[in-house]
């Protein structure tokens, strides 16, 4: 689970659902929406400064949530790589501009996504 910086929203996955990341209001106390994903989620964190919430699923792309909608970013391939760099784990730099990106082995690269 995650938190969101305000503590407003909660950011949960269930193993019995692990495609599902469910953000709860925390105000209200009841879901405020369900993400559903063709993969299983495997890191989830929100921006800690605004609320943007990032998802990766073991793919080539991070997914970014946030009230105004959604969006899919590709990692893009190294040309000379072998495989492609499925994304596994996500970190939010402190000051919120940008994210690290790894994979399951040793890979790892900066994204600054256009908020």
């Amino acid at each position: 689970m995650a938190w969101s910086h305000d503590s407003k929203y909660l950011a949960t996955k269930n193993d019995n659902t692990p495609n599902c990341v469910y953000i709860w209001d925390m105000t209200t106390l009841q879901l405020n929406v369900l993400l559903i994903h063709s993969k299983t989620i495997k890191s989830m964190q929100w921006s800690p400064k605004s609320l943007h919430l990032v998802i990766a699923t073991g793919s080539p792309r991070i997914f970014i949530w946030s009230m105004g909608g959604a969006s899919v970013c590709d990692i893009p391939a190294d040309s000379g790589a072998t495989k492609e760099f499925n994304v596994s784990k996500i970190k939010w730099n402190p000051n919120g501009k940008s994210i690290v990106v790894a994979d399951k082995s040793t890979q790892m690269m900066v994204a600054y996504p256009h908020l």
